[in-house]
């Protein structure tokens, strides 16, 4: 039976990288770090969390309406808080649960302020059904791993050598965010809307720009203008991300625009009409490559901010989405490369699990693709079957694909995918974000073609990828 227990946790954004680090000690060194000859099983790094409230499996049982209030009284009493992110002081790691002791946690202390909202949001939930009544109190801990040893041994270990592990920076909580199984009824944010106020910085002097950086900014921004006065009830100006800085070449724009169609308000229903933390995570983490004449496809593109960044750096970048959000995805290329750049990205339909859209898509690139692309794209188990056939009908050297943490979600695509005979890798690129580098099977020996414009050393990555 699978499990579809839920719970609000703490949000660390990329602060719990320290305490995976020190798992993964304990699993390599067992024996000379707990004094014992014990082993030890390392909690996986998108599994570390710190429950604040526990649902258990509650929430699949409330109706859409019932889930919808919920949600929204919950980020309410978030916002009326009006905390600021703040440091959640390390205690000490220890043996836990009490009499059991066969697991070891780092506990922290537990800062009034979020003692004050925890219980808040535990009486909002146990009033709407979705929470235990026996969960009022609250120990803040992440679960680094369990012991593999008899109770005998068990009774010889001894955690006093992990003190020099202890966290030398803060970790800070950035908000609260849904982890486990989440709801299926009705999608809903459970990350942005429970987000803490960043902390107010000390104002500094403003500093007169660069002409380089002012000159391709008035470029970019008079490109956005003359497209919406041609057409000006078309478009209008969703957002803007700044991803260059004066380091990077002068020709290259500082921000990306991205625009939404008003007269199609339905994109908001679909998730299409904002930049995700994952789009941008991933956005970023590409904008470090030189992709020059790479060959890509992004999948579920949205606004396409991805496959907009390698375009821009000399890629050949087809976007595809389903046919309906096609319209937003022409607007963002038109508003960011002209008619006439032999690097203006391509948008075509491609729904996933669909044979004539993929063959559409591989006649007009001409070949496989180097390298597919998605954000956001792993979250409905549901969908996984469908995601990966396409990924395999397009044939690619490999895919990447960022996603915000939900940890049954990604644990199960994760599972999926090696089921299936693929190899995937996985690292925190940014707050929250994993980045999933899968290899299909018909790749996995063409290690010479699948390591290129890699993050870390190529040699290493590729000793990495198993051997059909």
């Amino acid at each position: 039976m699978t499990c579809s227990t839920a719970f609000l946790a703490l949000d660390f954004g990329a602060g719990l990288t320290s305490l995976n680090w020190v798992a993964q000690a304990i699993q390599t060194q067992s024996k000379a770090l707990l004094s014992a000859d014990v082993g030890f099983e390392a909690t996986a790094p998108e599994r570390l969390h710190a429950t604040f409230v526990f649902h258990g499996e509650l929430l699949q049982a409330l109706t859409k309406p019932q889930l919808a209030q919920l949600h929204q009284e919950l980020s309410d009493i978030v916002k009326e808080s009006d905390l600021e992110q703040c440091e959640l002081p390390f205690k000490r790691f220890e043996l836990f649960p009490p009499g059991k002791q066969n697991l070891i946690i780092a506990r922290f202390e537990a800062p009034k302020l979020l003692v004050k909202l925890r219980r808040s949001l535990w009486r909002c939930c146990l009033k709407h059904n979705a929470s235990l009544k026996i969960d009022d109190e609250w120990l803040p801990h992440v679960t680094l791993g369990k012991l593999q040893a008899s109770k005998a041994q068990l009774g010889g270990v001894t955690v006093a050598a992990l003190e020099e592990f202890a966290p030398k920076l803060p970790i800070m909580v950035q908000g609260l965010t849904l982890l486990g199984t989440r709801p299926k009824q009705l999608w809903l944010d459970w990350e942005e809307a429970f987000q803490f106020r960043e902390p107010q910085q000390p104002q500094q002097p403003q500093q007169p720009a660069a002409n380089s950086i002012e000159t391709s900014a008035a470029s970019s921004t008079a490109m956005t203008m003359a497209y919406t006065a041609s057409d000006p009830d078309a478009m209008q100006v969703a957002s803007s991300w700044p991803l260059w800085s004066h380091e990077h070449s002068v020709e290259m724009p500082v921000q990306f625009l991205t625009v939404c169609d008003p007269e199609h308000c339905y994109f908001s229903g679909l998730g299409a009409e904002r930049v995700w933390g994952a789009g941008k995570a991933l956005a970023s983490y590409l904008s470090t490559w030189q992709p020059q004449g790479l060959q890509v496809v992004e999948l579920g593109a949205g606004c396409g901010l991805p496959g907009l960044v390698l375009a821009r750096g000399g890629a050949f970048v087809t976007l595809t989405d389903v046919p309906w959000l096609l319209q937003m995805l022409e607007y963002n290329v038109a508003a960011n490369f002209s008619q006439d750049d032999v690097f203006r990205p391509y948008v075509s339909a491609l729904r996933w699990g669909n044979a004539a859209d993929a063959a559409s898509v591989l006649q007009a690139i001409g070949r496989p693709p180097d390298l597919v692309i998605g954000a956001d794209l792993v979250y409905r188990e549901q969908d996984f079957d469908a995601l990966l056939a396409c990924i395999e009908s397009l044939a690619p050297r490999r895919a990447l694909l960022a996603v915000q943490r939900r940890d049954v979600a990604l644990e199960a695509f994760i599972s999926r995918v090696k089921h299936l005979g693929w190899s995937v890798f996985s690292q925190l690129i940014a707050p929250r974000v994993f980045l999933l580098e899968v290899f299909p099977p018909v790749h996995l020996k063409d290690t010479d073609r699948a390591c290129f414009n890699l993050q870390e050393a190529p040699e290493q990555r590729c000793q990495a990828a198993p051997a059909a």
